[in-house]
């Protein structure tokens, strides 16, 4: 019989009695415990469930680092929880992110696929499925590498590379990395304005590791620079000329490799 795999569980936890303990433990017994018992797991550890004496983060870091798979609970968009998951997308092992429905993702987190949950988790059983398929995938090692991330760090490595096509494919990837986010700005932004809402945002350069991947053919850069944010509609349809027009080099930037390569 093979041996059992280990999963490690971050989410907010919350004092006890709380609205959140409440939440983190229904969603442990009732939706994790079971989806991973379908595939040879041990039951989940949380991190106040670590027996261990010692310091309590070199233990969680070691969880993160050492599990065979990380659960995430993302509700509440906690920070701590956040710097956790961090850790554990610079191992390129598996991580499922869960959020509870009608909450928002981060940005920068936008385009890493998460589960979401009824409120209540009422429908328990129809979470408990929808876990269990989604486990194999993440299980599989491109689907466990693929991260905000790891794609910094290998798009970095592209723009560094001796090989003059590789350098190439890095400027194209980190220019689609900063329009995708500065499109979900955007997105933002209009949300924020038809719930007439306003806030400021402000983003890193890169998803994590702020080396700047500005290129000199860019007319418009997502960045730190951008943070302002727009209060009419006005200012957005220019930010999205802005988009259209490094669009256009980024498309030109294409053809010329194409041609290169030809």
């Amino acid at each position: 019989m093979a041996e059992k795999k280990t999963c490690f569980v971050i989410g907010p936890i919350g004092n006890p009695d709380s609205e959140t303990r409440k939440w983190a433990d229904s969603l442990l017994k009732y939706v994790i415990t079971p989806a991973t018992s379908e595939h040879n797991y041990n039951p989940p550890v949380r991190a106040d469930e670590i027996c261990l004496t010692g310091l309590i983060t070199m233990q969680i870091i070691g969880h993160l680092i050492s599990a065979d798979l990380v659960i995430a609970d993302l509700t509440w968009v906690n920070p701590n929880v956040y710097y956790e998951l961090a850790i554990r997308h610079a191992s390129r092992k598996p991580v499922v992110n869960l959020m509870r429905e009608g909450e928002s993702l981060p940005f920068d987190n936008k385009d890493v696929r998460t589960i979401t949950f009824p409120d209540s988790l009422g429908g328990s059983q129809q979470a408990v499925e929808q876990l269990t398929r989604f486990i194999p995938e993440v299980e599989k090692a491109d689907a466990a590498q693929l991260n905000p991330i790891t794609a910094a760090i290998d798009i970095d490595l592209m723009k560094h590379s001796n090989d003059q096509q590789q350098r190439t494919l890095g400027d194209l990837l980190s220019q689609m990395q900063e329009l995708s986010s500065g499109l979900n700005i955007v997105q933002s932004q209009i949300i924020s304005l038809q719930t007439n809402t306003p806030k400021r945002t402000s983003f890193p350069m890169s998803w994590a590791t702020g080396v700047d991947y500005r290129t000199p053919n860019a007319n418009f850069v997502f960045g730190s620079d951008f943070e302002t944010k727009p209060t009419t509609l006005e200012d957005i349809a220019e930010q999205v000329q802005q988009i259209n027009s490094l669009l256009t080099d980024l498309k030109t930037s294409q053809d010329s490799t194409n041609d290169k390569s030809n």
